[in-house]
C-alpha cells in the first residue's frame, strides 16, 4: 500500500511539474508578469521629425519637422505650417506610451489588432536619428464596471522591429492616422480687438467705406455707428480659423474685396478675396502664401458687409 501511495505522489508531482512548465510556456500573454514599463522612452524636446504613413493613406507619407524653433508638415515636398496643437498632442502621445499588457506574440495576430499592413506607421527622430518607430494599431474602448457611463480607451500598438503586441492607454489612432489638411495651420485671422482702430472695406463699383474709432467712438464716414455691432464685428478677428485650402489657386494681380484692419500703428492685417461664382477664395496677410475656401463657410456674410450692418437699429 504504501509502495502504491508514493508511486501516487510521484505521478501528481509529474503531472503539477507538467502543468507549472506548460503554463510557462503557453499562457496568455496577458498574465505576463514581466512586461516592459515602457515601450518608448523620449523627450518630446528633444524630437526634431516625425514620420507618419496614415493607415487609410500609407502612400502619402507626412513628415513633421523641426528646424530652430519652427515646426513645418511637408507631403511630397511641399512644406506648410503646422498646427501647433495637433504636433504638441503626437508629441505628448507618443512621448508617454505605457504598455498595460502584452496582447499577442504572433505575427499572424497582426492583422487582428491592425498592427500589420493597416496600421498607422511612426517614425520618430533625433537630428536625423532614428529613435523609435512603432504601428498604431486598432482603438476601442472599455466600458467600466464601476459606472454606466465609465471607461477608458485603448489602442494596439507594435515596435515596428518586434513581433510583440501591446495594448496602451488611450485613443492613439485619433493622434496620429491623421491627413495633411488635419495638421495644418488653419489660422486665417488672429487679430485682438483692443488693437483695432479702424477697417477699411473695398468693394467693386467703389462701394467700400472707412470704419473708424474718434476717442472711444466709433463712426462710418461722419456718422455714428452702434458700438455692440462694431465690437460684435471686431471680435471675429481676433482667432478665426478655415478649414478648408484652395492650393490650386491663382490669384489674379486685383481682388474683387480687400479688408485692412488698422492699429494705431499702421495695417494689422489685409484680407483679399476673390469670388469665382457663387465661392470665394480668401487670403490673409497673417499666411500670406495661402488661399482659403469660403465654400462651406459662413465667414463671406460675416466678414462682407455693408456700412448699414453697423448703423443703429430703427426704433
Amino acid at each position: 500500500m504504501k509502495k502504491i501511495n508514493n508511486k501516487v505522489l510521484i505521478l501528481v508531482l509529474v503531472v503539477l511539474v507538467g502543468v507549472f512548465i506548460a503554463s510557462r510556456l503557453f499562457r496568455s500573454p496577458g498574465l505576463e508578469s514581466t512586461i516592459r514599463k515602457d515601450l518608448v522612452s523620449l523627450d518630446s524636446a528633444t524630437i526634431t521629425e516625425i514620420r507618419i504613413s496614415p493607415a487609410n493613406q500609407q502612400d502619402q507619407l507626412i513628415k513633421l519637422m523641426k528646424s530652430g524653433k519652427t515646426w513645418t508638415v511637408e507631403q511630397k515636398g511641399k512644406k506648410y505650417n503646422v498646427d501647433i496643437y495637433a504636433l504638441k498632442d503626437i508629441l505628448q502621445t507618443l512621448c508617454s506610451i505605457k504598455p498595460e499588457r502584452m496582447v499577442s506574440r504572433k505575427k499572424e495576430k497582426w492583422q487582428t489588432f491592425q498592427v500589420g499592413e493597416t496600421g498607422t506607421y511612426v517614425s520618430m527622430y533625433e537630428d536625423g536619428d532614428l529613435k523609435t518607430s512603432m504601428v498604431v494599431g486598432k482603438s476601442g474602448f472599455n466600458q467600466s464596471n464601476n459606472s454606466q457611463y465609465g471607461g477608458n480607451g485603448y489602442t494596439y500598438v507594435r515596435l515596428s522591429d518586434e513581433e510583440e503586441v501591446y495594448s496602451v492607454s488611450g485613443f492613439l489612432s485619433s493622434s496620429v492616422n491623421r491627413s495633411l489638411t488635419d495638421l495644418r495651420d488653419k489660422s486665417f485671422l488672429r487679430v485682438p480687438k483692443d488693437l483695432i482702430q479702424g477697417v477699411s472695406f473695398k468693394y467693386p463699383s467703389d462701394s467700400g467705406y472707412v470704419l473708424q474709432k474718434q476717442d472711444t467712438l466709433w463712426q462710418i464716414q461722419g456718422a455714428s455707428a452702434d458700438r455692440s455691432k462694431v465690437e460684435s464685428y471686431l471680435s471675429q478677428f481676433a482667432n478665426k480659423k478655415l478649414t478648408k485650402f484652395a492650393d490650386e489657386f491663382n490669384a489674379p494681380l486685383q481682388a474683387d474685396a480687400i479688408i485692412d484692419i488698422v492699429g494705431s500703428g499702421g495695417t494689422l492685417c489685409t484680407i483679399e478675396g476673390w469670388k469665382t461664382g457663387t465661392t470665394w477664395t480668401l487670403r490673409s496677410s497673417l499666411q500670406p502664401g495661402i488661399f482659403f475656401s469660403s465654400e462651406g463657410s459662413t465667414i463671406i456674410k460675416e466678414l462682407l458687409v455693408g456700412k448699414r450692418h453697423f448703423l443703429p437699429s430703427l426704433p
